[in-house]
């Protein structure tokens, strides 16, 4: 059953019209995603087949989910879905996340009727492989001051600290420094995961002197170079608020490309 809803998943979400930002497009991928994140999934089922599903990625401590789909081509099938998880969570959860790619009406039709509310949008940028620049090197201990106070700086409060990020350091964890006469222009923490295909650019900070040189692009174009010497590696993707004209205009220059436009919305019970 696992199988089949990974392949059901994978069917809709490869098209605009079905597609939800939370999960993948490829079937092993979001096999992967179920069998590790375990999401509460909630099927109907027709003749043996898988004619609808809606998942919920929950986190417990916060009493809230991100939703995978709903997925259906029935409207009022997603209606029924909706209403199970009513039923199952409405005293358990406080609130929901969906994030709707701007060509999924249905869904943002349904959304609409159950009084979601529209929290922003954001740009899925993609960069496939081909000719980047790596002026860049691999972390060393003669900057884990400067690395970790700009870190903290850029982000705080953040999911890794820069003690964390040391930590993970490996072939598939690689921390690249922007240096100049000895000193950190910047910094970029990338992840890769080849045995899936992916790559992802975790953080990129540029120190306050250095900005407005195209260090940015620089550090970017570095992450490129260095995850796509993974084989198996051929896209890198991103997510950037719409807002954020800069940051958009910054990966732009490096190569990435408007793959999609996406809706965030929430939902309180």
């Amino acid at each position: 059953m696992t199988k089949q809803l990974a392949k059901f998943i994978a069917d809709l979400n490869q098209l605009d019209k079905h597609h939800i930002g939370y999960c993948g497009e490829k079937e092993e991928d979001i096999l992967h995603d179920i069998q590790e994140i375990k999401p509460y999934f909630i099927t109907y089922e027709y003749e043996g087949e898988i004619e609808a599903a809606i998942g919920l990625d929950i986190d417990e401590a916060d009493r809230s989910a991100e939703v995978w789909g709903p997925f259906a081509k029935n409207h009022e099938v997603k209606k029924d879905l909706w209403n199970q998880v009513v039923n199952s969570y409405e005293n358990k959860l406080q609130q929901l996340s969906f994030f709707v790619n701007e060509k999924n009406n249905s869904t943002l039709h349904f959304l609409q009727s159950i009084n979601a509310t529209h929290q922003g949008n954001h740009a899925i940028l993609a960069a496939k492989r081909g000719i980047f620049q790596n002026i860049c090197h691999s972390y060393h201990e003669q900057y884990r001051n400067d690395f970790l106070l700009l870190h903290e700086a850029t982000f705080p409060q953040t999911y890794l600290s820069g003690e964390e990020i040391l930590k993970l350091l490996d072939q598939h964890h690689k921390l690249l420094l922007l240096t100049e006469n000895g000193q950190l222009q910047g910094y970029v923490y990338l992840e890769a995961a080849p045995h899936f295909g992916e790559g992802q650019i975790e953080f990129l900070a540029v120190c306050p002197k250095a900005r407005k040189k195209g260090r940015g692009r620089q550090l970017i174009e570095a992450a490129l170079e260095t995850l796509f010497q993974f084989e198996n590696i051929d896209k890198i993707t991103l997510c950037v608020s719409l807002d954020n004209h800069q940051a958009i205009k910054l990966y732009q220059s490096a190569g990435f490309e408007l793959s999609a436009r996406l809706k965030l919305f929430s939902y309180q019970f």
